[in-house]
């Protein structure tokens, strides 16, 4: 954990490792509801996630990097000195889910570490399934959200809370042989 970062208590809905993402995956694709998978850092959730959708015949999957990462993405930038230009990031990723015409699925990386106000923009379309307008997300559109050990950037709790309470919360747990073969993307 980071300094300025606290342990969320989350009820654990279940665990995970990568020969069960895939059951998980299809699970979801059927329920459409929203995936929320964490454990410990550069373990391979967000591998293991890629790897399970189009197993699950979602051949689409689009990450997005929301956390404190090296990637330069929107996280890097401190949304109050640039509140635009974040806000516009996000809804374009949201725009694209909602005009997506093949099975795709958006994986929310970093999601715990993401700004607070990022968290907010993206939780209530993720879990009601429809912008801020009404219009609802495809069918055929789906959602993940990866996190370190449940871990959130100060003040951003009652936002990972309302995600782990609306999503199907899955502890992972890391498989070395499942990592040896097809490497970690954390």
């Amino acid at each position: 954990m980071q300094p300025n970062e606290t342990k969320v208590d989350v009820p654990k809905l279940g665990r995970v490792g990568p020969s069960e993402m895939p059951a998980m995956a299809r699970l979801h694709v059927a329920t459409h509801s929203a995936l929320f998978v964490y454990g410990a850092p550069g373990t391979g959730k967000t591998a293991s996630v890629e790897a399970a959708y189009p197993m699950a015949g979602v051949g689409n999957v689009v990450v997005r990097a929301c956390g404190l990462d090296d990637r330069g993405d929107i996280s890097c930038l401190d949304p109050l000195s640039h509140p635009d230009y974040v806000l516009t990031k996000v809804a374009k990723w949201l725009h694209e889910a909602m005009h997506a015409t093949v099975p795709t699925v958006y994986v929310f990386d970093d999601f715990g570490h993401a700004a607070a106000d990022v968290q907010a923009v993206l939780m209530k379309p993720l879990y009601e399934r429809r912008m801020h307008t009404g219009q609802e997300f495809p069918d055929h559109v789906h959602f993940a959200l990866t996190a370190n050990d449940v871990c959130h950037a100060a003040g951003a709790q009652p936002v990972i809370s309302a995600a782990v309470s609306r999503c199907t919360v899955l502890e992972y747990v890391p498989d070395q042989d499942w990592l040896i073969q097809h490497g970690s993307a954390n």
